[in-house]
Formats: C-alpha cells, structure tokens, sequence
C-alpha cells in the first residue's frame, strides 16, 4: 500500500505504454500526472532512455537527452509531445522506453508508482499497388486512400475555385499553416540533408508531400496533373516551388514562380493552370512516388499545388 502526503508533488506517467504509427508524420502525447500537492512549482524530467527505434528516422529526439516538463501551481497533468516520422519500412513494432527523473535534492517533489513507460512505433500499412501495366486513379475515393501524407494536405472539389481534372475530388498540398520543416520533409522523400535546395537552387525552409509506391513494367509511364498556385510575385525572389520525385533516381521541378501565371480563382493570387506530368520507367519494379510544394526563403507567403488524374499504362 503506498501512502502519500499532502506536502508532496508526486509526478508518474499516466500510463505503461503509448502507441503511435508511422503513417504519416504524427505526433503522440506522453502525459505526466501530478498528485498530493498541486499548489506549489514543480519541475522534473524526462529522460529518452533507449529502444529499438532509429533517433531522427523514426521519432524526433535522442538517446540520452532529457526534456523538461513544469508544472505550474494548479497543474495536475502535462504533456511531452513525440514526434513520429514515417521512414518507408516495414519493420515491426519498434519502441522507445522514456525514465522519469527527479532531482533528489528537491525534497518536496517525489516519483509516483509510474516511472517508466515505452512508446511503440508500428508500421504504416502497406498499401494495394496496381499491378504491372495498369492504371489507377486519382482521388475519386475523397481521401488519400493508398497515400501518405507529410504537412499540409486536403481532398477538394471544385468548391475551392478550380475544376478537377479527373472526377469531382482533386488533392491540395500545402506550404502554408501545418507544413514540416525542409529536413523532415527530405527525410519523408528519401533525399539526403541539403538535396531540396540543391534540386530547386534555393533555400527550402518548408513545405508539404505526398507519397505512394506504384509496381511497374517496363516501358510503363505515370502522369497525373498538376496546378501550381501561389500569392508569391511573378519570378519572386522566394521562388516557392513544387516538385516531383521518383525512387528510380528522377527528381525535378514541376513549377516554380518563374512559369507564367495567370489570375486565380482561389484564394490565391495566381497560378500557372493544370498541366501534365509523365514519366516512363525504364527498368520493372516497385518505386515509390512523392509530389509536394516548398517554401522559400520564408515561410510567410503560401502557395499550392493541385494534383489529379493519376495513371499508369
């Protein structure tokens, strides 16, 4: 039986175990509980003990680093926020186990029964590729069925002020509010540090992407369309961009602010209009495709990219 004063803060984790996938770039909540006094500072930390997952690959954080968690007077519960990453791999569930620490010479702070936990890591779900030869769609489903998404992305219909290429629904990606920072997303792509800028010739701060796997033959060739919108100025200086990437070794721009554009309809100011990107696979496989936009040289001003009509012959 454990018995607690009422003069001490005692701090535990909520509970022994917090999961978390790699579907997408996400974040899971560890909370920390406080009981017996809640009146007074109490500070403690939380140490990233070891585990089976990779640091910067499959979570945000580090082996041996300790993060700070305060409450404040009246606090009786708090939050260390984990970032999760998806890395392309199916590799079973993988863990991170976290240790409370409490200084011992703060005398009025001590550990509840709680003072380890593990978050687990599972897979993001393989997904149904079309075979050899044949074609799939776009976004008919009205979601990203079959895609992962990293930042700021959505299914849209016309509603918006620009009519889908294919069906009713057309995917919008993002480098405004809820995009991810330019190694994240070089992470998410598979690009090595530094290779966004060196693709674009500018200096990517963020941005937006999705991402499937697709099986092919070869000879076979992929296109879908494509809409590059934007509040930045005709050939701006923060040359927002948008991008194409395939795991075959292929990478360009698809626009960039330096494409003709023209007023829009949308909330923002212009754009270049649908065009149409192809591209045939020399060698059969199974390669993985990535699509996003980027900002440059800030992250005040947004732009978009529309992307619809998927296929594969």
């Amino acid at each position: 039986l454990e018995v607690r004063d009422d003069k001490t803060s005692y701090i535990e984790f909520s509970q022994p175990v917090y999961q978390g996938s790699d579907e997408t770039f996400n974040q899971v909540e560890i909370n920390l509980t406080r009981s017996g006094d809640i009146d007074s500072i109490a500070d403690v930390e939380v140490l990233f003990k070891d585990g089976t997952a990779t640091e910067a690959i499959d979570f945000g954080g580090s082996y041996g680093i300790k993060e700070w968690v305060n409450f404040n007077p009246g606090d009786i519960t708090k939050t260390l926020t984990v970032d999760i990453f998806s890395d392309m791999e199916v590799e079973g569930i993988e863990t991170v186990n976290f240790d409370l620490i409490i200084d011992p010479n703060k005398t009025h702070l001590a550990a509840g029964s709680q003072t380890t936990t593990t978050l687990e890591i599972s897979d993001t779900p393989v997904v149904n590729n079309p075979g050899p030869g044949s074609t799939f769609a776009g976004f008919e489903t009205g979601d990203f069925t079959d895609w992962m998404m990293m930042g700021q992305t959505s299914i849209e219909t016309s509603a918006i002020g620009v009519t889908p290429t294919e069906g009713i629904y057309q995917a919008v990606i993002s480098n405004g509010n809820g995009s991810v920072s330019d190694s994240q997303l070089e992470m998410f792509v598979g690009f090595n540090p530094g290779e966004l800028d060196s693709l674009l010739n500018v200096n990517v701060t963020e941005g937006s992407a999705i991402q499937r796997d697709i099986t092919v033959a070869a000879g076979d060739t992929v296109s879908f369309d494509w809409n590059f919108l934007t509040n930045e100025g005709q050939n701006s200086y923060y040359n927002d961009s948008a991008f194409v990437a395939i795991s075959d070794g292929f990478s360009d721009k698809l626009a960039d602010t330096y494409h003709q554009l023209n007023p829009s309809n949308t909330t923002l100011g212009q754009g270049t209009g649908y065009g149409t990107f192809s591209h045939q696979f020399i060698n059969g496989g199974t390669y993985t495709l990535s699509v996003g936009i980027l900002d440059a040289m800030d992250t005040v001003v947004d732009s978009t990219l529309l992307v619809d009509n998927f296929s594969m012959v």
